[in-house]
């Protein structure tokens, strides 16, 4: 490995010494194999090995495989992955250079059979969005101001609520309380999973044309009428 690195890394090779060579040697031999991405600048060492133990143990990894994400795939897309990077499977005793499409059945072979062993246990995880709830504001009046959006040929209350109701669950009580404020006319934002508030945020008002721009006590790198999100 320590010969790839001195023959393809131009810099920061610090990232094998100091991170992917202390990883490796204090590995067990149920974290094997790891998948091994080598380019001029930068490496990345993700464990194939431990995704069992990530998969059974964690929601947000099962949620995340059921809405398409391994985990693993993503190293392997067009916008990480040059041409010019070297990719490697490392198992307890050999390492071997493969393709972009082998290290993909190398992803498959260790994710699949662990998404059907869990399957056989407790049955398909099938994805869900996340719940979003509306608090202080009635039907008529949400209404009222995702039409005023329309007459101004705008869509960004309606994109904001969309992007909240898109979101990926982490947590079987995930969900998003959007409470409208009406003496400011803006909402907070609660993002609530695992028993606990973790997010705060608020869609602000940004004012019409004809009624000026408003930053609404908020600041926006780039001013735009309409509706905002702002954390």
């Amino acid at each position: 490995m320590a010969d790839v690195v001195e023959k393809k890394m131009t810099r920061f090779q610090t990232d094998f010494f100091d991170y992917d060579k202390p990883k490796i040697e204090a590995s067990e031999a149920s974290q094997f194999p790891y998948l091994w991405i080598v380019s001029e600048l930068h490496t990345y060492m993700p464990c194939l090995g431990g995704f069992e133990q990530d998969y059974f143990n964690n929601i947000r990894t099962r949620y995340a495989y059921a809405d398409g994400d391994d985990g693993f795939s993503s190293y392997l897309h067009h916008s990480l992955l040059k041409d010019t990077d070297l990719i490697f499977i490392i198992t307890e005793d050999n390492i071997w250079q493969a393709t972009p499409a082998q290290a993909k059945g190398a992803i498959k072979d260790y994710t699949v059979p662990v998404y059907e062993k869990w399957k056989a246990l407790y049955g398909e995880i099938v994805p869900k969005r996340v719940t979003v709830k509306f608090d202080l504001i009635g039907l008529s009046k949400l209404r009222e101001l995702i039409e005023d959006c329309h007459k101004h040929h705008d869509d960004s209350l309606m994109a904001i609520f969309r992007r909240f109701h898109n979101m990926r669950r982490v947590a079987d009580d995930h969900e998003v309380l959007i409470r409208y404020h009406s003496h400011s006319n803006e909402f907070a934002c609660i993002e609530h999973y695992d028993g606990e508030d973790h997010m705060i945020r608020h869609i602000i008002f940004h004012g019409w044309p004809e009624t000026g721009y408003l930053t609404n006590g908020s600041i926006q790198i780039e001013p735009k009428y309409g509706w905002a999100s702002h954390t």
